[in-house]
């Protein structure tokens, strides 16, 4: 039920606001450690495993200086 109304939303969000460099559904906090040894946390989308995130296009989430703005819905329930 929320993955539904969420999907709407997003579906009402991208045709409405042309200025949104990324939108997704539903994420979820997943740590994973990087090239240098630190545990990061990012912004995992539910049907995917946090190991195959860094050679993802879910990393495209994680905010940086190329996007001016990104949209996700983190469900913190589960």
């Amino acid at each position: 039920m929320v993955n539904e109304i969420v999907n709407s939303i997003v579906t009402t969000l991208t045709a409405d606001l042309s200025f949104v460099d990324k939108i997704a559904g539903i994420v979820k906090a997943a740590q994973m450690t990087d090239a240098n040894g630190n545990v990061i946390t990012i912004p995992v989308a539910y049907n995917l495993d946090v190991c195959v995130c860094s050679q993802s296009e879910l990393v495209d989430l994680v905010p940086d200086s190329s996007k001016v703005s990104i949209i996700y819905f983190e469900d913190r329930e589960r």
